[in-house]
């Protein structure tokens, strides 16, 4: 990032590994105090509760039938785990896009391409509070968990297994 004011992170979850290694670059990207846009698109592995639909997501959110809350209510079961990715580098000028596609017209229902409005999103709209320090590696609960704490949220994340913990604490 030598001649760049940031970056656009995007493909960055094939692999724990991969994770890992992007969570790094972000970390010190942000110390640089350089811009980062971290891409998550929903993802049916990540489905609170578990998907367990025998179309797949792409399938069901194209469905001509589907209103928009129906579908935001869809596409919000699964920001957890992005959610928490990013929380657990979030500094400032860190941001989250967490959408299919750049196409925001409404009568896009493509792939649910029109599911975009980030503000209706319960998941982010939590108190976090000021960060308690930098994201810290669980050494005892295995290789690629990871947490950190802001004033009001704790935020636990097994990359491997993509579970989740969001603890809010009190005051939150």
């Amino acid at each position: 990032l030598q001649y760049l004011d940031g970056s656009y992170l995007e493909r960055w979850y094939f692999t724990p590994k991969s994770i890992v290694k992007t969570m790094e670059l972000m970390r010190e990207a942000l110390k640089e105090g350089r811009i980062v846009m971290l891409k998550a698109v929903p993802d049916e592995r990540d489905a609170v509760p578990k998907w367990d639909e025998e179309t797949s997501l792409e399938e069901v959110m194209q469905s001509p039938d589907m209103t928009m809350d129906e579908r935001y209510a869809l596409v919000e079961r699964m920001i957890r785990y992005p959610l928490a990715i990013f929380l657990l580098i979030v500094e400032p000028h860190a941001y989250l896009s967490y959408c299919y596609g750049v196409n925001a017209d409404p009568k896009n229902t493509r792939n649910g391409r029109a599911v975009f409005d980030c503000e209706r999103f319960k998941e982010l709209k939590r108190k976090l509070g000021k960060a308690l320090g930098p994201y810290v590696k669980e050494d005892e609960d295995g290789e690629f968990v990871f947490s950190r704490e802001f004033e009001f949220l704790k935020v636990w994340v097994d990359i491997e297994s993509r579970e989740v913990r969001l603890e809010e604490k009190s005051g939150g």
